[in-house]
């Protein structure tokens, strides 16, 4: 009797670890998906791929394609991670069931492209500056509103002059400067643009009366003439006095 040839066929064990093989610490922008998925694979204790196991995860920020996702053949599976509208650090969690201790994956998202740009006027703590300096702040922002840092801004004033005239936004998205307004005392308008967009922004302010275009510390106060006093006298005339004549007597006849 010729002999049977058995085949036989390894199964892998339980799913005893997973680990992150692909998509951890990607950047992108706000409100967009990762360039590249999200790769978990499954093994059993032996280090062999396991199949059909589940896997669950939880997005701290942003948004997942799917909660629950199930390993392959090879014992991968993966899934896609959006970001969320903050921009910043953002964190995925990873979970394989019966395995108490989850896994971590991060990404971090810049602001997404300039979409608002807003001017403020802003008081001055200077005691000397003229009625017709005007200090601002202009913010550039993404349409979620995060602060878009390196965004290159142009300043046209329609009348007087602003320094500077052109400047990179900082770390906040902002930028500051000054607009000397024009002496005459009407609305005049600041506009700021975004190069290479259509973001703009506009400041209106009142430009100062003649009166107020000087500040009045500068103006010397004129010295008090004293006038002189004057007396006032009262002089009577006296009238001369008139003796009277003294009466005549008439002897009496005896």
């Amino acid at each position: 009797m010729a002999p049977v040839p058995v085949v036989a066929r390894a199964l892998p064990g339980a799913p005893a670890k997973a680990t992150i093989v692909g998509g951890d610490s990607q950047r992108s922008t706000a409100g967009a998906a990762l360039a590249k998925p999200v790769v978990v694979q499954v093994l059993d204790a032996k280090g062999n791929p396991v199949p059909g196991a589940p896997v669950t995860i939880s997005a701290l920020a942003g948004t997942v394609t799917d909660s629950v996702i199930r390993t392959d053949s090879s014992g991968r599976a993966s899934v896609k991670w959006t970001m969320g509208r903050m921009a910043g650090p953002h964190a995925l969690s990873v979970r394989l069931a019966g395995v108490e201790r989850a896994l971590r994956v991060t990404a971090a998202a810049s602001s997404a492209a300039p979409e608002n740009l807003s001017i403020e006027r802003v008081a001055s703590t200077s005691k000397t500056a003229s009625t017709r300096d005007v200090k601002f702040v202009a913010t550039v922002s993404d349409v979620y509103g995060n602060p878009v840092s390196g965004a290159r801004v142009s300043l046209v004033a329609q009348s007087g002059t602003v320094t500077p005239a052109n400047a990179v936004s900082d770390s906040k998205g902002r930028v500051t400067g000054t607009w000397k307004l024009a002496a005459k005392p009407e609305e005049q308008t600041l506009r700021a643009t975004v190069k290479g967009t259509k973001t703009k922004g506009a400041l209106v302010a009142t430009g100062p009366s003649p009166a107020t275009a000087v500040p009045v510390s500068t103006l010397a106060p004129k010295p008090a003439v004293a006038k002189p006093a004057t007396t006032t006298r009262t002089t009577s005339a006296k009238k001369p006095v008139t003796k009277k004549p003294a009466p005549k007597t008439t002897p009496k006849r005896q």
